[in-house]
């Protein structure tokens, strides 16, 4: 078993299509082994946890697969969150009473909001080095201010600086850490940050079909955007047995396949202009529960892209 650690963090270290997932780790507290790091695939190389803020329990199975399997782990960090945490502590504002007019009568000013994004990131940020994370995951889509005017364009570029300027700050002093971007991020200012990007995730919860997962990654290609490192995200089957949608694609014949084994061998297809990195899965942790063997599509679609005798 030493000699195959070994070996897993040695296949790790090489190159192969990356399988990154995220992990709900919401509930604290393990009340199955499906909440538990340590019984996810061995060839998982990148596991994004739901809720950063860890018990000691998390920490050291973080720290023990990370040892033994070389598993990195990372949390995301959204800008949509961040909206929703400002909402429900101001659930009252006026926002016209947080205005500051300039001479020309153009609203210069989102003050109250960009304090509290300066003071939402710093404290999300410090939850890299406590917890000893491998990095992050920066979830943004930013908004299209060229077609804004007057006050609303001034207002998104300043948030977009505000939320930006903390991830560039943060790279300079974690020149070792991971970082990946997720979302759209055809309207961000300043794209040279993804050049120093692992990878850049794709969101394909909403394709049904294999042919719609080349669409989303082209989507994307424009200047600026490094086109040899996207991760491409499904979701897994969901729990609720009528849910016939959740995690599936409709192939030619129109049948249901499954969108993490259809993704699995579309990223083995080559395609020119398009850096297929790796296969990305949401809610892992559905995929656990099977009468025969845990997390089935999981370990198909690892030994589909990396074929291994264990996984």
């Amino acid at each position: 078993y030493t000699k195959y650690l070994e070996n897993l963090r040695q296949y790790k270290e090489s190159e192969h299509k990356i399988v990154y997932v995220q992990f709900d780790n919401t509930h604290k507290g393990y009340q199955s082994r499906a909440d538990h790091l340590t019984d996810l695939p061995d060839s998982i190389d990148i596991i994004s946890l739901v809720s950063p803020e860890l018990i000691s329990d998390e920490v050291a199975e973080m720290k023990q697969i990370r040892r033994d399997k070389g598993t990195k782990v990372i949390y995301t960090i959204s800008y949509t969150e961040l909206e929703t945490a400002y909402t429900a502590k101001y659930p009252d504002v006026d926002q016209e009473d947080n205005k500051v007019v300039s001479e020309e009568g153009i609203d210069t000013s989102d003050n109250q909001f960009l304090s509290f994004a300066n003071e939402y990131m710093d404290k999300t940020l410090e939850w890299c080095d406590q917890y000893e994370y491998d990095g992050i995951n920066i979830n943004y889509s930013p908004k299209n201010a060229a077609h804004m005017e007057g006050a609303e364009q001034i207002k998104e570029r300043n948030r977009q600086n505000t939320f930006m300027q903390k991830i560039l700050a943060w790279k300079d002093n974690h020149q070792n850490s991971m970082l990946l971007f997720e979302g759209d991020l055809v309207f961000l200012a300043d794209k040279t940050i993804l050049k120093d990007c692992n990878y850049l995730v794709i969101d394909a919860s909403e394709v049904t079909t294999v042919e719609g997962l080349t669409s989303a990654v082209k989507m994307m290609i424009i200047e600026g955007i490094p086109v040899d490192r996207f991760i491409v995200c499904v979701p897994t089957f969901s729990l609720d047995s009528n849910d016939l949608e959740t995690g599936y694609f409709i192939d030619s014949k129109y049948d249901l396949i499954s969108a993490i084994q259809a993704t699995a061998y579309w990223i083995l297809t080559p395609e020119q202009g398009l850096g297929k990195a790796g296969l990305g899965i949401y809610q892992v942790e559905n995929d656990y529960y099977n009468p025969a063997f845990i997390y089935p599509n999981v370990r198909n679609a690892i030994n589909t892209m990396n074929p291994s005798p264990n996984n």
